[in-house]
């Protein structure tokens, strides 16, 4: 694989923005620098901490998905989002043109339903794969004419007061995953790897093409680029994602079958990443695995660590690399947020990072996002 044309000239242009204050960010040079330093697994004065909430709750911050098609209104939301976020430690200002998970589904012809402030891909691609899509992008895509257009319009706004944020656009497996139906696939894993594998790596083009797009029109209004877990990096970088591999598991997907991105990004991030949703008592969630809905319940020990009945969704983290996962272990079926539920979290990580080298907390990084009715608090190891 031969690395992507224009890596160089967007490395010149991302170092040179990080030398400079953002309006939004007067530290932007410091924090970026502690970026950098986290990258490389070097010591730090402190962990990475990122801290967000909505400083005016009486205005809920949501994706604006219900103004994409209207882009000037749409654009003075999502600016209006970002002047009421109250951001600590090293959190950084961005936009993000969101349009909900794996946007490239719906751009190789999903089709997109549209709900409360998240997006939904239905699957299509038929058992005998006759109907599948040839992988190809359509310049003449709605979405995609979107997407350069509402990230253009922050672009040009955005050189020197904060940073574009890229959508997300969905590994090639998990792009797979939502044309052809999670049940549909795992089975395609045991009965024609070859037509998943061939699948995965016919798709990846078209992820290149569009992250690249998105890159060359950030760099070329000299506006600083970031993604969806919010970290600067002085050179481009994507964070490998499959959520595919949580359904087939660790054998199947270190076969062939679930290679989701070529190594052509160097080097490609190795993280740990450890989410877990505090929400309110009484607080009707989705599964996110098996989307079946259940009330959240006021007793954390009752709660905690329990999957849905119709999934089993709760978490099997994964070692990588060779280390350990510092696991709270959380589950994507989430516990109430009351004092004891977070004390009892934040002590299981604590003895968890006792465990690790000394070396493991110059490569941590702490996140927290206060939402309406969830609080987020991830923890990211770099490996």
């Amino acid at each position: 694989m031969t690395p992507l044309r224009d890596l160089a000239s967007w490395t010149a242009n991302l170092q040179c923005i990080a030398k400079q204050p953002l309006e939004f960010c007067p530290d932007f040079p410091t924090i970026a620098r502690r970026y950098e330093a986290w990258w490389e697994c070097a010591c730090t004065d402190r962990p990475i901490f990122i801290g967000s909430a909505n400083a005016n709750p009486a205005r809920p911050i949501t994706k604006r998905l219900e103004l994409l098609h209207r882009p000037a209104e749409w654009f003075a939301a999502k600016l209006q989002d970002l002047q009421q976020t109250y951001r600590v430690g090293d959190a950084l200002p961005h936009i993000r043109a969101d349009f909900g998970p794996v946007l490239l589904g719906g751009l190789l012809g999903g089709t997109i339903e549209f709900g409360s402030d998240t997006t939904w891909t239905h699957p299509f691609i038929n058992d005998d794969w006759s109907n599948a899509p040839d992988w190809q992008l359509r310049d003449n895509h709605p979405l995609l004419q979107r997407l350069r257009q509402l990230t253009e319009l922050v672009a040009q706004d955005c050189a020197s007061r904060y940073l574009v944020c890229t959508p997300d656009l969905g590994g090639s497996a998990d792009v797979l995953l939502n044309l052809r139906g999670s049940s549909a696939l795992c089975l395609d894993v045991v009965e024609q790897p070859d037509r998943v594998r061939d699948a995965i790596e016919a798709i990846y083009p078209a992820w290149e093409r569009t992250f690249a797009e998105l890159y060359q029109i950030a760099t070329a209004r000299n506006a600083g680029l970031i993604h969806w877990l919010g970290l600067w990096a002085s050179r481009p970088y994507m964070i490998p994602a499959c959520d595919f591999n949580f359904l087939i598991g660790r054998t199947n997907s270190r076969s062939s079958a679930c290679r989701t991105l070529p190594n052509k990004l160097q080097p490609l991030v190795a993280l740990y990443f450890i989410s877990m949703v505090l929400a309110r008592p009484g607080t009707l969630m989705r599964c996110l695995q098996c989307r079946s809905y259940r009330q959240s319940s006021s007793c954390p020990a009752k709660a905690h660590h329990r999957p849905c009945r119709g999934c089993r969704c709760s978490a099997r983290f994964k070692r990588l690399g060779g280390h350990s996962t510092l696991s709270a272990r959380p589950t994507k079926c989430w516990s109430s947020v009351t004092p004891c539920a977070l004390k009892v979290w934040r002590l299981t990580v604590g003895r968890q990072l006792l465990k690790q080298p000394t070396t493991c907390l110059h490569s941590l990084l702490i996140n927290i996002k206060h939402e309406s009715t969830r609080t987020v608090v991830s923890l990211i190891c770099r490996a």
